[in-house]
């Protein structure tokens, strides 16, 4: 059986995903990206932002006073997960939707990008809160007014392309804060949201983080417990964080969730907890300066295809030399770059592009995407073929 044969097979099967043009994005894990001119103008110029030099290292002790750290009503509880999407966050999602918990999302705009987009959009249609948390993970403190506003916007335009939405919260990576980047995020409109509750399952990223810092699994469900038993005030509720980009944070969260089920909480995403919430997001019915501006982006962006488009375009970041790529497993990344080379022989001989509709109003160009390269690429490493 050859090559064109296998993939003649799979297109009966109609395997295909959601996929669009991420080329004119920003590199992976691009610190500080550039923004669009559009942006300055709107954000930085004729803008009051306190003059405060960029820092060398992230805020100490960083003042949290004027942001959102908690929930106002003592029942309420607000799970909330950063750094993704990544490779487990399909699984998360899957243990949310079998608890009919909604949950707060904070996203990092090179994870989407790595990703494809499809947990993204998963999370969002099954009604879990999008929040931004920068483009690259950097902290704000350390960055210019400019690369802020990029990290900022480069994300917010990426969700609206792929939702149509653009997230009116946002969360600081180690929420790293002052006011002078606090101005820029009050400047486009956003919420800066914190926590009060943090299990520390960051430090389950890998093995050895783990190991320098004592930690397991198990003891990240023991500090939720801990909070049950003594809440941190009796007044407020809870906005915890935890993160669904590792493997290991990730399978600790399931259990963390049936704990604050079980204590009786009311489980609810940070825009909805609070007494008087801005909207989550700003949409073609509820536009914002900062939507104009990403929608003009998108629509000439969706229209500017490279001009010949691979069906894993997001898996050819433009990555340069003082990035990493895409922080997947090894096993994963030997899939990958199967599918890549898989994926390109069937953009050469048998995809077509078509027009579908995502959003009213809104065309999107859609191809057979990753999910029918991997599955290509398993089916021919199963019949010993080699592309």
């Amino acid at each position: 059986m050859n090559i064109l044969s296998v993939v003649r097979v799979l297109l009966v099967c109609r395997v295909s995903v959601l996929a669009q043009n991420f080329s004119h994005y920003p590199p992976y894990l691009k610190k500080g990206p550039a923004p669009l001119q559009e942006w300055i103008n709107l954000f930085l110029k004729n803008t009051s932002i306190p003059s405060i030099a960029v820092n060398n290292g992230a805020v100490e002790t960083p003042d949290w006073s004027d942001d959102i750290t908690s929930c106002p009503s003592n029942d309420s509880w607000a799970i909330t997960y950063d750094d993704g999407p990544g490779p487990y966050t399909p699984h998360l999602l899957d243990a949310l939707q079998s608890a009919s918990v909604k949950a707060t999302f904070f996203v990092i705009g090179s994870n989407i990008l790595a990703e494809g987009g499809s947990s993204l959009i998963s999370a969002f249609n099954a009604g879990h809160q999008i929040g931004i948390h920068t483009w690259s993970h950097t902290p704000l403190t350390t960055l210019t007014n400019e690369e802020i506003l990029g990290e900022v916007m480069w994300t917010g335009a990426l969700i609206q392309q792929l939702t149509g939405v653009f997230p009116q919260y946002f969360r600081p990576p180690g929420g790293d804060i002052d006011a002078r980047s606090r101005a820029i995020l009050h400047a486009i409109g956003l919420e800066v949201v914190i926590w009060n509750k943090d299990p520390g399952d960051w430090m389950l990223a890998d093995p050895e983080t783990a190991q320098q810092h004592g930690m397991n699994i198990s003891m990240v469900s023991q500090e939720f417990a801990s909070w049950i038993k003594t809440p941190p005030d009796n007044e407020f509720g809870i906005i915890s964080l935890e993160h669904d980009f590792w493997k290991d944070s990730e399978a600790a969260a399931p259990v963390c969730l049936d704990l604050v089920l079980k204590a009786g909480y009311h489980i609810q995403p940070v825009g909805d907890c609070l007494s008087n919430p801005a909207p989550w997001y700003w949409s073609a019915k509820n536009p914002s300066l900062a939507w104009s501006s990403c929608q003009a982006f998108v629509d000439w962006n969706v229209s500017n295809l490279p001009a010949t488009s691979s069906a894993l375009q997001f898996e050819a970041p433009q990555v340069t030399a003082d990035t990493s790529s895409p922080p997947w497993d090894e096993s994963a990344q030997a899939i990958t770059k199967i599918s890549v080379t898989m994926s390109q022989h069937i953009s050469k001989t048998v995809l077509k592009e078509q027009r579908v509709s995502l959003q009213p109003s809104r065309q999107v160009l859609y191809y057979e995407n990753s999910a029918f390269a991997h599955l290509c690429s398993f089916c021919l490493l199963a019949l010993g073929l080699h592309v």
